[in-house]
């Protein structure tokens, strides 16, 4: 999982910047780090109740 999202954050990330600038690279990283700590919230309360 960590290497996809390195994967992910090493592509997507200079794609966005170069496209749409900074600030919207700036974003999607936000929304990558969002994404990743939802991950670990569903994975630890799918474990908590099973």
């Amino acid at each position: 999982m960590e290497q996809a999202y390195q994967a992910l954050t090493e592509t997507l990330i200079p794609w966005v910047e170069d496209r749409f600038g900074a600030v919207a690279a700036w974003i999607a990283a936000a929304l990558l780090i969002m994404l990743a700590m939802a991950g670990v919230i569903v994975t630890a309360l799918w474990l908590i109740q099973g």
